[in-house]
């Protein structure tokens, strides 16, 4: 079995050397703060202040942009556009016809995307600083049945999974003669002739993948082994601690303010 896609880039800084745990810990840290946080601009400003120079710090700055803002520009704009026009409110900023563009749809919109934008991006964070592999194997040491961790991380390596094997395809359909580029209408005839073959190979590498790991014994019971050995520190284990408390304080403050009287 080919090993699966991933979107890890390996640094010798930066988040990379950590252990799977404390950066998954951050990154369920950071989605907390975003669910918690009622106003789009601290939510941005998640983004910008801790986002952002995580990926600098460990030199992904490039792909971690670019992958955030390719996934979100179509829903950003959808959004903006919907919600502006049909969201609930009275505050006027301009009128198309009978339809009120209004504020509060617009401050909605800029939420959600800003939830979207940090859910995406501590996403991207962790798959591009952490081999799947050491996440799954840091899981099962601390307790986690392998079938669970498994479920874990197989839901994290979709987008790659999906990414390259629709690359595959793509190349497939263009070698017999399928014309990818073009118009609008052209790109999506070709994405009609995508969507069967993707799926079909995907079921069939489900059953490949769930023989592959019933072979090399994935179910029996008692420890395994490991060639990878996964360094943890006291540091980081405090780190873990501290994000896990702001990460409660964070969520029950929130919902403490939503079931205050109004």
């Amino acid at each position: 079995m080919s090993p699966a896609p991933s979107l890890y880039l390996p640094q010798p800084t930066g988040l990379q050397p950590l252990h799977p745990l404390t950066k998954l810990v951050l990154t369920l840290t950071v989605l907390s703060g975003a669910i918690s946080l009622a106003d789009p601009r601290y939510v941005f400003a998640t983004y910008g202040l801790i986002l952002v120079p995580l990926a600098g710090w460990s030199r992904i700055l490039g792909p971690f942009l670019r992958y955030s803002f390719r996934a979100l520009a179509p829903f950003l704009l959808s959004l903006v556009i919907i919600q502006g026009f049909f969201y609930p409110g009275e505050l006027v900023i301009f009128s198309l016809g009978p339809f009120h563009y209004k504020a509060e749809g617009l401050g909605f919109a800029l939420l959600f995307s800003g939830r979207l934008l940090v859910g995406l991006g501590a996403s991207l964070l962790l798959l591009l600083t952490t081999r799947m592999d050491h996440l799954m194997q840091a899981l099962t040491q601390r307790g986690l049945s392998a079938q669970i961790a498994y479920i874990v991380v197989t839901t994290l390596q979709i987008i790659p999974r999906f990414q390259s094997r629709g690359e595959a395809i793509f190349d497939a359909q263009r070698a017999r003669g399928l014309k990818t580029e073009g118009s609008l209408l052209r790109r999506a005839r070709a994405l009609f002739f995508l969507v069967p073959p993707l799926l079909f190979s995907s079921l069939m590498e489900t059953d490949a993948r769930a023989v592959a790991l019933e072979a090399r014994g994935f179910g029996k019971p008692g420890p395994k082994t490991s060639w990878a050995v996964l360094t943890d520190s006291g540091g980081q284990r405090i780190v873990r601690a501290l994000c896990a408390v702001a990460a409660l304080a964070m969520i029950g403050i929130r919902l403490a303010a939503v079931a205050r009287p109004r």
